[in-house]
């Protein structure tokens, strides 16, 4: 499945503390984790999908770019080193999160999401 029009909402996972990308797949969240248990630091902002509430989200454009857009003013969010509200960049850009800098590679995590949506697994 190709990710195109959708957006995908990317926070820290509640619970857990790993990485959390949702994105709605014909009226269902599909979520991804990513990382080891406490991986990702306090300073990004949790993801509930149901609440649609993430540190940032990420609309797949085209096959080539994206939007990331902060979603809370109090949040850090990066591209490439520079601090963003919202911006338009290709999806080979590393996005920084919080104060910690919490770095993903975005092209990576997108193919992440795609397989699990094409293998039907990652519902949580």
């Amino acid at each position: 499945m190709s990710l195109v029009g959708k957006t995908i909402l990317v926070g820290r996972e509640p619970d857990r503390g790993r990485l959390l990308l949702s994105v709605d797949v014909k009226g269902n969240n599909k979520i991804v984790a990513i990382g080891n248990d406490h991986s990702v630091p306090n300073t990004v902002s949790r993801c509930r999908p149901n609440e649609n509430r993430a540190h940032c989200r990420i609309e797949v454009l085209n096959d080539n770019d994206i939007r990331i857009t902060n979603l809370n003013d109090a949040n850090y969010t990066g591209v490439n080193g520079q601090s963003i509200r919202s911006a338009v960049k290709k999806r080979n850009v590393l996005l920084d999160l919080g104060g910690d800098n919490y770095s993903l590679n975005v092209a990576e995590a997108l193919n992440i999401l795609e397989k699990i949506i094409d293998g039907g697994g990652g519902g949580e």
